[in-house]
Parts: structure tokens; sequence; C-alpha cells
């Protein structure tokens, strides 16, 4: 399955209380084409580092007290017009061109 990484993400540890974190996220987008008897799909994909995860598990800030937002970086403009791009291609691959 095509993935493609659309953000460059900082590794610097960030000390929060007696923890050290790292918040940084990175944004992926993957496809399939059902090229194989399967539907095809898009998803979108946040890669942390566990200890974010743990933090955010700790700290719910959703809708609901027992969900959480993760957050990638704030994304340059670039890296919009990546994910943007990317985006297009992986629905024409997944579920064909516009007409």
């Amino acid at each position: 399955m095509p993935r493609e990484q659309i953000n460059t993400v900082d590794l610097t540890a960030t000390p929060v209380g007696a923890a050290t974190i790292q918040h940084e996220a990175g944004l992926h987008v993957s496809w399939h084409g059902g090229d194989d008897g399967h539907d095809g799909h898009v998803q979108v994909a946040l890669e942390a580092d566990v200890s974010y995860l743990t933090f955010a598990a700790e700290t719910p800030n959703g809708e609901t007290s027992d969900r959480t937002l993760l957050y990638t970086p704030v994304l340059s403009r670039a890296e919009i017009n990546k994910l943007i791009r990317t985006l297009k291609r992986a629905r024409d691959k997944a579920y064909g061109a516009d007409e």
C-alpha cells in the first residue's frame, strides 16, 4: 500500500513536568487502489512518539473526557500543498479520477 509522509518531524524532546515528551507527529497519507478485488481506500495517519501518546491519553482534550486529539506540528504552505496533491493522487488511485 503506497504511503507518503507529508511533513518533516522535529525529534527534539520537550520537558513537561517530570516527563520528557516528543510532541511532533508525522502526518502520512496512504492508499490502496482496489486492483486486487478489494475496494480502494484512502487513510490519513499520525505517527507519534509513545511519550506523546501517553501524554495525550493522560490529558484528554477531545469532545468528551474519554477522547483526545493528536496534532501534527503547524504545517507550512508547502506541506499543505503537498497534502492536497497527495490526497488528490490517493483519491484518484483509490476511487478513480473525477470526470
